[in-house]
């Protein structure tokens, strides 16, 4: 590869892979995270905090959380509710996103939950870090070393761990969405696909280099 940003990107397929069978039971089609004292039964908020790369991952993992779980999802930039001053509802589970576990607005979060005596989750691709270690629950992202600075890999893999999170909500309270959960299992197969797709994105990128505006249009 030519960077590690390319390199990164390539490795997609396997760290989503690895990060879903990290979790995930194929054969019986549950969803098995770490072993936790949080009853998540005995509350209804959930409150999605990080910066940058990881706060966009929230979002998709809020969307996903509102239409999908039971819970009320509220999200904010890690910087923004460090310093905010808010009443928390003690009925609520912190979930801190972070790609190197240091990230220190995020890290000042999650003291902030424990002042309000809320249970806090990780999401972080780095076990021995300062934020994993504060944490009450740790689901760790299987990713590798990010060495590039925009976030590819890490990024999708924070994205595979809110999927199955939210599976493992369901499969707490109904019945587990088994086409959601078989659709994961093939994610890092789409990826592959589409990444030996680069002759086709070479051109489209010629077609588009002197554009002064691009408008990505979508829903959900």
């Amino acid at each position: 590869f030519k960077h590690f940003m390319e390199k990164e990107i390539f490795h997609q397929s396997t760290s989503i892979e690895d990060t879903i069978l990290n979790f995930a039971d194929k054969k019986n089609q549950k969803v098995l995270l770490p072993k936790t004292n949080i009853n998540f039964n005995k509350f209804s908020n959930l409150i999605l905090i990080a910066c940058g790369t990881a706060y966009h991952s929230c979002m998709i993992g809020k969307y996903w959380l509102e239409t999908l779980s039971n819970f009320n999802v509220s999200i904010d930039i890690a910087s923004e509710f460090r310093y905010k001053k808010i009443n928390i509802n003690k009925n609520s589970i912190g979930i801190v996103v972070s790609q190197s576990g240091e990230t220190m607005d995020t890290l000042k979060c999650i003291s902030k939950f424990k002042e309000y005596g809320i249970p806090t989750i990780s999401i972080v691709n780095v076990l021995n870090s300062s934020i994993a270690r504060l944490s009450d629950f740790i689901l760790p992202t299987i990713a590798g070393p990010e060495i590039g600075v925009a976030s590819t890999k890490a990024f999708t893999s924070q994205l595979s761990v809110l999927a199955l999170f939210v599976l493992h909500l369901q499969q707490k309270t109904t019945k587990i969405d088994k086409s959601l959960l078989d659709s994961l299992f093939e994610v890092h197969k789409n990826v592959k696909q589409v990444l030996n797709k680069g002759n086709e994105f070479k051109k489209i990128s010629h077609s588009l280099v002197e554009a002064k505006s691009i408008f990505y249009i979508g829903r959900g």
